[in-house]
Formats: structure tokens, C-alpha cells, sequence
């Protein structure tokens, strides 16, 4: 049997990496059809389908599930040994640890994180983006982990592993005046529902309906002001003495253990998780398995 063409399995990688012909086409700077017909002469060579393709999605088969495990290790070994040319030095001594934030992570967790984590032969490069931008880059190899409230979805399952860095409980954090008339108010009997505004972190498990167990307890009724996957900014607004934020505990911890600020727990609503994510067959595996242990 002859060698497979690597240049036709780079093809049959960049389109399912970049999720599409158009868009691996764009990266390799070649022709649509060019990148077509060399996945078409792939599945001809290995006598099998590697796609199952519509006019409007593209999804693996399970020959081309396990055919991407092969060309992950391949290609994702190449494009890090490529990121050390021009310091060749690093490869062997400073170890670079990128490592990607998504907007509702909490900062509060990140900086404990890290602090227990520095030390003299490390380097950390820390950014800032949108959860599908990072998990591309991270399949591109251009970030090393990535931090989020989110976790991959099943089918992204195959290139990257996941694990709860941290779970918080929900609380809802305001200034002590104003919880100190909620509870005022809970106490008496018959008394006109009272409007209060709510900024909220904007998640799946915080909508309106497990909210209402709330406002019937202290006769109140949530105004949502703003809605917003920002933690930081939710924490501004606590302590602002106008209205209540409903977030992550975490991220509110501090200044809830300085007195500034109070909080009523919501012990019915599901823990916010936050998920540490890395791609499978990097270089680094060891290493971050280890930062992360």
C-alpha cells in the first residue's frame, strides 16, 4: 500500500479545524475546490466517507471521527514545534503557558488560580475572547487552556478534555440597606410587593422562572435592569446601593468577607460551574494536567 498524501489529510484536518471547505480554503489560501477534491481523493485512497455533508452542515462520520485523532497529533505536534523557531530556546527551558479567559469567568477565581501556579520558570500569557474563538485557537494550538463557564459541546468532545476548575454557589449581593429592608419587608404581613432592581448574570439556569422562588420569599418584584455574563461589572453594581446582583458567590467573596457588601444565598438554584478546557495530543499535556491537578 502506498503512503497516504499528507497534503490531502492536511485538507480533510483544515476543514473540519476551521468547520468548513470555504473557510479551510481561506486559511490555506487555495481554491475551494481545490481543498474538495483533495478530501474527495482521501476518502477514495481509504475507501471511505469522512463527512456526512448537506447544502447547510458538515459533520464528521465515525471513520472521520477516529481519522482526526491521527491527524491531531500529526499536525498539532508540527504547528508547536513551528511556534518555537524563532526562539528555539523556549522550547527547552521558560515554559509559555497561554491561556484564554471567556467573558463571565471571574476574576477572582483567575487571580488565585495563577498565584498559586507562578514561579521563576514560567511564563503566563493571559487573553481575553469569545468561547468558539478560543476553542479554535486552541485547536490551532495558539492558546494552551482556556478558562470559561462553559464546556465544550459533545461533538467538540473528540479534540479537547474538560474538568470543573471550580463550582460556586448563586447568591444575590447588595448593600446591607438594602437587604436589611427585603428582610424588613419579608417579616411583615400583607405588604405591598415592593419593586426592586435586579442586575443579573446572564445564564441558562437564571431566568425568570427560578427567580420567582425568590420574590414570593421577600415579597418583592425583580425589575432585571441588565443582564450580563460580566461578573466584575455585576460586583460594581452591588456595590453601588442601588438594587441587588445576582451572581457567582466567587465573585463577590471578597468584599462580602471586608463588610462591604451582604449577600442572601440561593441555595435553590444549581451551582455556576467554571470549566478548565485543553485541547487532546498537545505537547504540554503533561504539564497542564500537572498545573491543573
Amino acid at each position: 500500500m502506498e503512503w497516504i498524501n499528507f497534503r490531502h489529510l492536511y485538507s480533510f484536518w483544515m476543514v473540519n479545524r476551521s468547520g468548513g471547505f470555504k473557510n479551510a480554503s481561506e486559511v490555506m489560501r487555495v481554491s475551494q475546490s481545490t481543498v474538495s477534491e483533495q478530501v474527495s481523493s482521501l476518502e477514495e485512497y481509504l475507501k471511505a466517507k469522512l463527512f456526512h455533508r448537506t447544502t447547510r452542515s458538515l459533520q464528521l462520520t465515525d471513520f472521520g471521527m477516529e481519522l482526526v485523532k491521527k491527524a491531531d497529533k500529526i499536525f498539532k505536534e508540527s504547528l508547536e514545534i513551528n511556534s518555537y523557531v524563532d526562539d528555539p530556546d523556549l522550547l527547552l527551558t521558560q515554559k509559555r503557558i497561554r491561556i484564554g479567559l471567556v467573558g463571565g469567568v471571574s476574576r477572582n477565581l483567575v487571580f488565585r488560580f495563577l498565584k498559586d501556579r507562578i514561579d521563576h520558570d514560567v511564563n503566563f500569557e493571559v487573553y481575553n475572547g469569545a468561547f468558539e474563538d478560543m476553542l479554535l485557537a486552541c485547536k490551532k494550538s495558539e492558546l494552551d487552556l482556556i478558562i470559561s463557564t462553559d464546556a465544550p459541546r459533545e461533538m467538540d468532545a473528540i479534540h479537547f478534555h474538560s474538568l470543573v476548575l471550580e463550582s460556586s454557589p448563586i447568591c444575590l449581593a447588595a448593600k446591607g440597606k438594602v437587604l436589611s429592608a427585603l428582610v424588613r419587608d419579608k417579616k411583615k404581613k400583607n405588604t405591598v410587593r415592593e419593586k426592586l432592581e435586579g442586575y443579573i448574570f446572564n445564564h441558562p439556569d437564571l431566568h425568570d422562572k427560578p427567580l420567582a422562588k425568590f420574590e414570593d420569599e421577600y415579597k418583592c418584584d425583580l425589575i432585571h435592569k441588565l443582564k450580563t455574563e460580566d461578573i466584575s461589572l455585576l460586583r460594581f453594581f452591588a456595590n453601588s446601593g442601588e438594587g441587588v446582583a445576582i451572581l457567582p458567590q466567587i465573585g463577590i467573596q471578597e468584599d462580602i468577607d471586608r463588610g462591604l457588601v451582604e449577600m442572601i444565598p440561593l441555595s435553590h438554584l444549581a451551582n455556576i460551574n467554571f470549566h478548565a478546557v485543553y485541547a487532546k495530543g498537545t505537547l504540554k499535556l503533561d504539564y497542564i494536567e500537572k498545573l491543573l491537578a
